[in-house]
Order: structure tokens, then C-alpha cells, then sequence
């Protein structure tokens, strides 16, 4: 093995690492990721497999697969990435995320603020604001007192740098007003074991045909 697969090897297998330690998953999730981690782990050469047996969070794992039998036949390994099913990994997070969000925001948006960090950034209908703080002040001040989000599709895809880039299609339906289309995007990142987003931006899906 080359050291440029190598490096490769062991950097997808910690990016997985972290996603396995995320609380934001699901069980069905994490129990799948354990199965994928071990299998790297039996698959990849001796120097490799006793670098990645050394980590802390190789114990952790086994001890998870013993408690919930976890069957490596269930992952399902390709060239394009680790996917779970017939679901890529991202789509699992991604998805989860939007419902997550979506349900705070329906039911609290003044909680969104966990979501996100000081670094994130909000485009609402083209007003800009930075960090977690502005934006949920931002969120918070929108004029309607009930809101309720109903999707009707969500894109998921793998970024370079190891981000998720999500898009959101859906209505929505706030106090009395009628019920209207929006478009939404998130770049979610993974930092210290945790989903947020760093960057958002909303449209409204109107019309102009003057």
C-alpha cells in the first residue's frame, strides 16, 4: 500500500469515527457505521489495522457491536463511498438534521441556536447575519407567532472538505396566511462529535412575472 492510500485509509476511517460518536444519529444508524468501522478495520493490512486497533474508540465499538449483534453483512461497501442500506451515510445524516431543525423550528425556533456556531452564517430572504447568536435573534423576530414546515423533498451530497451540503424543498404555513413554497439550503459540519450548520440560506419560492 502506498502511503498516499494509507493516509487515505486511515482519514476515512477516523471522518466515519467521529460520525459514529455524533449523538445526533440513530440507533439503526450507529449500529451500521459499527459494522462498517469493523469491517474496515478486519480489511485493512496488518500496519493499518493495528494503528487503527490502538484509538480509544476501537474498544467503544466492540463493545457497541457485542451489545446490539451487529451483522457486517448489513453494510454495504462501494468505490463512490460508505453507504448503509440503499442510503449513502450523508443521506442519513442530512436527513436527520432537517427534521431535527425543522421540528425546533415549529415548535420553538428561539432553541435553534444549538444548531448552530459562531461562525454560521444566515441569508433570510436576502438579509445577512453571522453567528448563532444573530441568527436565532434573527429567527426569532420573523413576524408570525405559529409555523409549520412540510417537506416535500431533501438532497443530500458529500463535500470535499468532509461537510454535508443539503438542500430542502417544501411549503409552509405560518399564522393564518396562505400556504407557500420555500427553498432552503444547509452546509452542515461535523465538530466535536456534533452536526451543525455553518451555513444557511432561505427563499421564499415567489413569483416575479412583471
Amino acid at each position: 500500500m502506498s502511503s498516499y492510500e494509507y493516509q487515505k485509509q486511515q482519514t476515512t476511517f477516523i471522518h466515519f469515527e467521529k460520525i459514529w460518536k455524533n449523538s445526533m444519529i440513530g440507533t439503526d444508524t450507529k449500529i451500521k457505521i459499527t459494522s462498517c468501522l469493523s469491517s474496515f478495520v478486519e480489511q485493512s493490512p496488518g500496519n493499518l489495522q493495528q494503528k487503527l486497533i490502538r484509538r480509544s474508540t476501537h474498544s467503544k465499538v466492540n463493545a457497541f457491536r457485542e451489545r446490539t449483534s451487529c451483522n457486517i453483512r448489513n453494510f454495504t461497501g462501494s468505490g463512490g463511498g460508505f453507504r448503509m442500506g440503499d442510503k449513502p451515510i450523508w443521506e442519513q445524516i442530512g436527513s436527520s438534521f432537517v427534521q431535527h431543525y425543522y421540528h425546533i423550528f415549529d415548535t420553538d425556533r428561539t432553541q435553534l441556536g444549538s444548531l448552530y456556531i459562531d461562525a454560521s452564517c444566515l441569508t433570510w430572504e436576502g438579509q445577512q447575519c453571522q453567528g448563532k447568536t444573530a441568527i436565532v435573534e434573527k429567527l426569532s423576530s420573523l413576524p408570525f407567532q405559529k409555523i409549520q414546515h412540510s417537506i416535500t423533498s431533501q438532497d443530500h451530497q458529500p463535500t470535499p472538505d468532509s461537510c454535508i451540503l443539503s438542500m430542502v424543498v417544501g411549503q409552509l404555513k405560518a399564522d393564518e396566511d396562505p400556504i407557500i413554497g420555500f427553498h432552503q439550503i444547509f452546509i452542515l459540519k461535523n465538530i466535536s462529535d456534533a452536526w451543525v450548520c455553518t451555513n444557511d440560506m432561505f427563499r421564499l419560492a415567489l413569483h416575479n412575472y412583471g
